[in-house]
């Protein structure tokens, strides 16, 4: 399982100002260290820009302690130094990603049904989203909460959409998800840091008194 319990998505139209590494930036402060993944997923741009943006992000992760994946792009991963990619549903298969990245590099994969979601945890993907779990615009029916209980086949289960705060973090993990994955709680929150801070709280607190009921 990753050590790492909130996965920040990108989305420069969330972002005051659309200032997306400086608003990264602002995320990561504060936040513990080695509890945050960004996955870098900005599909309008080229493969020039997204090089140049990457490059840039990946400098701002590194330095505040958070690994960085690449949405899709494995050449841009490889290209830039990033920790690994992040593959949607229908796209490169787990396998054939893992056979082009270096050992150790992470690969997660987008999914939008619990059998999705146990499939690539068997085919081998580090991290698994499973989505949407409450009302998110332009996503589908929500799944609910009750979805996570199937978990991802020994993958991380990050749970994804609607996540507006730290309540429903704390209510995603405790129905069985590994951490929350959210893109407009913290990118469009007046504090990004704190948003992030919270939310890492919230996980950190209810898989802690998950395992104390667990234990009991």
């Amino acid at each position: 399982m990753l050590r790492e319990r909130v996965y920040l998505i990108t989305e420069r139209r969330a972002v005051p100002g659309g200032d997306l590494v400086a608003g990264i930036a602002a995320a990561l402060v504060g936040a513990p260290a080695g509890s945050v993944l960004v996955q870098l997923r900005e599909k309008e741009l080229s493969t020039r820009a997204l090089v140049e943006l990457a490059h840039r992000v990946v400098r701002v992760c590194h330095e505040q302690g958070a690994r960085l994946l690449i949405s899709d792009r494995v050449d841009v991963a490889l290209a830039v130094g990033a920790d690994g990619v992040h593959l949607p549903g229908g796209g490169l298969d787990v396998a054939a990603a893992r056979a082009l990245l270096p050992a150790g590099a992470l690969v997660g994969v987008s999914t939008h049904a619990p059998a999705e979601a146990s499939a690539a945890g068997r085919a081998g993907a580090d991290l698994v989203t499973l989505s949407p779990i409450w009302d998110s615009p332009g996503k589908g029916a929500p799944l609910g909460a009750a979805a996570l209980a199937q978990g991802a086949a020994g993958a991380s289960l990050f749970a994804l959409g609607g996540i507006d705060g730290a309540a429903r973090a704390a209510i995603a993990v405790d129905a069985g998800a590994h951490g929350v994955a959210v893109i407009r709680a913290v990118f469009g929150a007046p504090d990004p840091g704190a948003a992030t801070a919270a939310l890492a709280r919230a996980v950190r607190s209810a898989r802690a008194d998950t395992t104390r009921t667990a234990r009991a």
